[in-house]
């Protein structure tokens, strides 16, 4: 990390596990491991469980990656943002693009303490969504405690 970049907050990986798609199919086999276990299939709840149990450790070697290889920065330019667990995308949005900065709070968010911070910048395609989710321009987000 160079300096003056700032990490998030330790809770902040909390949030990188509960993004993470991979813990819920780990619960939903976690589930099934349970159902086969009650019908009386132990070998194959054995697998179900081994399975489930080895999503969630690898879910959270992630989070702990990604939280790791994420640290942002405001300069005299913008705002700076690193993160890419394995390959760093570093992002520098100019403080004269940014075109609405927001401050939220979700559930996750609430319950761990922090809030979030969305930048929404103002470029040639103007708002735009993205893979379903909401991108307007580039909205990036960090946890900082509340």
């Amino acid at each position: 990390m160079k300096s003056g970049q700032q990490r998030l907050h330790p809770k902040a990986i909390w949030l990188f596990f509960g993004l993470s798609p991979l813990w819920r199919l780990s619960a939903v086999g976690l589930l099934w491991a349970f159902g086969f276990l009650y019908f009386g299939l132990t070998s194959v709840a054995l697998v179900f469980l081994l399975l489930s149990l080895a999503g969630f450790g690898v879910t959270c070697l992630w989070a702990r990656s990604s939280y790791e290889a994420f640290s942002y920065q405001l300069t005299e330019y913008g705002f700076y943002k690193e993160s890419g667990v394995m390959q760093k995308k570093p992002i520098v949005i100019p403080y004269n693009k940014m075109h609405k900065v927001e401050i939220y709070r979700g559930i996750l968010q609430k319950i761990l303490g922090l809030s979030g911070l969305r930048i929404q910048i103002a470029d040639r395609y103007g708002v735009r969504r993205r893979n379903g989710l909401f991108w307007q321009g580039r909205m990036l987000w960090f946890a900082r405690e509340a």
